[in-house]
């Protein structure tokens, strides 16, 4: 049985209906809270906030992710975006404390296999101890197949600002040949 929910769960689409409370409707008869963010600043709230009460700009819809994440992750902000998924800045509501959420691509982990390898690369990244490693505090899956990691949310700047502002391309940096 718990085999066959979890099938279910990870062939439910992200395109599934909303009601009228902002909620999408699973094909498992649950309900969960749509998420939108704001284009602008990133901060992200229910699907019921047509408006960013920050700068007024029209929320869009993030599909296959819920306000709250496996039932304990708020998400509250867009923190960057790249080719395998999202940042988010989230707050873990058990522990109160805010936490860095990445989100992987459903499409990134269609078949069983990368998915047991998201696994296992969770797993041995979260037994790395080091100051300059953030830690691991969670993983597990969305409902439209994608998966997620909790970090540790570490404030400060950018990196790749920082270098940009230093006049240095981090892109650059790869291919240069380092002087020891």
């Amino acid at each position: 049985l718990a085999l066959d929910v979890a099938r279910l769960r990870q062939r439910q689409s992200s395109n599934a209906p909303l009601d009228d409370s902002g909620t999408y409707l699973t094909r498992l008869g649950t309900t969960m809270h749509a998420l939108t963010e704001c284009p602008e600043c990133g901060r992200c709230e229910d699907a019921a906030m047509a408006a960013c009460p920050d700068d007024q700009t029209a929320m869009r819809l993030v599909p296959g992710l819920p306000r709250l994440v496996d039932g304990k992750y708020r998400v509250d902000r867009v923190l960057g975006r790249g080719g395998m998924g999202a940042v988010f800045r989230a707050r873990d509501m058990r522990l109160d404390r805010d936490v860095a959420l990445k989100v992987v691509k459903a499409d990134l982990l269609s078949n069983p296999d990368a998915r047991s390898r998201f696994r296992r690369e969770a797993q041995v990244v979260a037994k790395l101890q080091h100051p300059s490693i953030v830690s691991i505090f969670d993983y597990g899956s969305l409902p439209d197949g994608g998966a997620f990691l909790v970090m540790e949310f570490v404030r400060g700047r950018d990196l790749r600002v920082a270098l940009r502002e230093q006049g240095i391309d981090a892109r650059a940096l790869g291919s240069k040949p380092q002087q020891l």
